[in-house]
C-alpha cells in the first residue's frame, strides 16, 4: 500500500519531550491557539529547528487556526482537505520531500 510505504520512507517520528512542551508553553500567547493545537505546531518548528531548514519539513493539518499559524513561521502546512491538496502532495513528492 502506499500509505504504509509513505510511512516507512516519508515520515520521521519525533519524541514529544521537554522541549517541545517548552516552546509551547512559552509561544501559546504569540499564537493564540488551543493546548494541543500548539503542542502540534511547536512539535513541527522544533524539528525544523533540529533539520536547520524549513523546506525539508511540512506540517498537516485540517485545523485553520493552525494552518494560519504555521504560515505565519513559513513553515510548510498541508490541508488534506483543500481542493489543491493531492497536487500539493505531489509537488513535495516530486521534490524528494
Amino acid at each position: 500500500m502506499r500509505f504504509d510505504e509513505d510511512t516507512g520512507v516519508r515520515f520521521n517520528f519525533w519524541p514529544l519531550d521537554m522541549v517541545v512542551l517548552s516552546y509551547a508553553v512559552a509561544s501559546v500567547r504569540d499564537f493564540r491557539l488551543r493546548t494541543g493545537d500548539m503542542v502540534h505546531l511547536s512539535s513541527a518548528l522544533t524539528i525544523v529547528a533540529i533539520n536547520n531548514n524549513i523546506g525539508d519539513s511540512f506540517m498537516v493539518s485540517s485545523d485553520k487556526e493552525l494552518l494560519n499559524a504555521a504560515a505565519s513561521t513559513d513553515l510548510i502546512a498541508l490541508d488534506p482537505q483543500a481542493p489543491d491538496s493531492l497536487d500539493l502532495i505531489n509537488q513535495l513528492r516530486s521534490s524528494g520531500q
